[in-house]
């Protein structure tokens, strides 16, 4: 019996080395490429999220977009192509730059406003995760009774750490997908 018991507490504790391993390139300040790669060209009806900071008429603020629809408003504003967007948008992200974006097309291109101190924002991604998220088959889901507000926030804090999150087009729940933590 003890002998099943330790094999269990060894089993966790391993799970938990291989999650503060897999989360140690997040608290790098640079992207991994392979990660930025996939949030810069996913431009489908259920794309990644960004937060970024928009300057506006003397303020700038932190706002959560999809890459669609932030792609969406290139397209419209610049003519932007894919291919333009994804050169432009890497050097935006890499060099932490703010965009200027009009109220009106704050409005029109579902730019959403983080109003609020994230209680997360501090936190390092893993304990974010135990938190927040429960792991189902290759991704962390979010788990239930987080507002919207908290979510968006969620958003913003894991994005920093340059983790991104989709939400899932069959539960509609926001996903942090496992493949950008196994891979260098």
């Amino acid at each position: 019996m003890k002998l099943i018991k330790r094999e269990k507490m060894n089993k966790r504790f391993l799970k938990n080395i291989v999650l503060v391993l897999t989360f140690y390139s997040c608290q790098k300040s640079e992207w991994n490429t392979k990660t930025l790669q996939a949030l810069l060209t996913d431009i489908d009806r259920h794309s990644y999220f960004l937060s970024i900071r928009v300057e506006g008429k003397n303020i700038t603020n932190r706002y959560v977009i999809s890459n669609l629809d932030l792609y969406r408003y290139f397209k419209y504003k610049q003519g932007f192509n894919p291919k333009q967007y994804e050169d432009y948008m890497r050097s935006v992200l890499v060099n932490d730059q703010a965009l200027l974006v009009d109220d009106t097309s704050l409005k029109n291109f579902q730019f959403v406003r983080i109003v609020e101190k994230c209680s997360v924002a501090d936190e390092n991604p893993i304990d974010i995760l135990n938190k927040n998220f429960h792991k189902v088959l290759s991704n962390y889901v979010i788990k239930e009774g987080i507002t919207q507000a908290e979510v968006n926030c969620l958003i913003d804090a894991l994005f920093r750490k340059k983790v991104i999150s989709v939400t899932d087009d069959e539960s509609g729940y926001l996903l942090i997908p496992e493949w950008q933590f196994t891979h260098k």
